[in-house]
């Protein structure tokens, strides 16, 4: 089957293992994506949304949890507009386990597992509670700490019983010519967010008008380019309050933002929380 989706701007940065956070309503959109990791996406219970991953669609009545290789198009959908999302996503880049590591005969099953993830895999519900309680404590590990943790759930999945694979073996991935034009504008915005950036420079990037850019990102990501662009400041923003001491201030104005209450009110629309919160949450640690 063949699908035209759009990459998906990552989070994740260069030097982590992993990337963890709370879904909210900015983590949904009715388009199909992709993106160059793997991703574990947990849904909680009572949560109105459809989930789809190929040509599969998902509209769980209990809690879920999905696992999609690198470059397996999917999507989530919030199916009412109270806000009542939730949950976690885990993201992780294809290289972190090289391939000479999981040939080893102890790590065949989770070799197993991220080769049947290329297909998306949806787990019992014994499995997603304790990956639910798994995810909670990863985020309380730190350094190295973490990375076992990490290797622990994926050895829990690969030990699963029941995990059923929702999709075509056979993918066939290719971007339409207005998804290659959009990915550009979307490397312009990663490259350039701490600076101020027009729609007019980034239309341009796609060589569009103003408004059929705006139109052409919104269908195809179900995103705004502003909510496309704060996603991106966001993630930087994220790293940065786990990752160093700076006050939040400070952490703002390097993403770009200008105005402290614009960053508060998209930070808290994105992460469900305040960035004070957020740290405190992540690394325990009083801003």
């Amino acid at each position: 089957m063949k699908y035209s989706t759009l990459r998906d701007a990552t989070p994740l940065g260069p030097q982590e293992c992993f990337h963890f956070s709370f879904l909210t309503r900015m983590h949904t959109g009715n388009s199909l994506h992709r993106h160059d990791e793997f991703e574990l996406t947990l849904v909680e219970k009572g949560s109105a949304a459809r989930f789809t991953v190929g040509e599969k669609v998902i509209c769980p009545e209990s809690a879920a949890l999905i696992l999609t290789a690198p470059g397996v198009p999917h999507g989530l959908e919030a199916l009412s507009s109270d806000g009542g999302l939730s949950g976690m996503a885990l993201r992780w880049p294809s290289d972190l386990l090289a391939d000479g590591f999981l040939s080893k005969h102890q790590l065949h099953g989770i070799d197993d597992l991220l080769q049947r993830a290329r297909q998306g895999i949806i787990f019992p519900p014994s499995t997603t509670a304790d990956i639910r309680v798994r995810l909670g404590l990863l985020k309380d590990k730190k350094g190295f700490e973490q990375y076992l943790a990490l290797l622990s759930i994926l050895h829990v999945l690969s030990m699963a019983e029941g995990a059923l694979t929702l999709s075509a073996e056979s993918f066939v991935y290719e971007p339409a010519p207005a998804g290659e034009s959009i990915e550009s504008a979307v490397a312009y915005m990663k490259a350039n967010y701490y600076r101020p950036i027009s729609l007019a420079d980034v239309a341009g990037k796609a060589r569009m008008s103003r408004g059929g850019f705006c139109r052409l990102i919104r269908r195809l990501t179900g995103k705004t380019y502003m909510e496309s662009l704060n996603e991106i400041r966001i993630g930087h923003t994220c790293r940065m309050l786990v990752g160093t001491s700076e006050n939040i201030s400070e952490i703002a104005y390097k993403a770009g933002y200008t105005n402290i209450g614009h960053f508060h009110r998209w930070f808290k629309r994105h992460n469900g929380c305040t960035p004070k919160e957020y740290r405190e949450m992540l690394t325990g640690r009083k801003s």
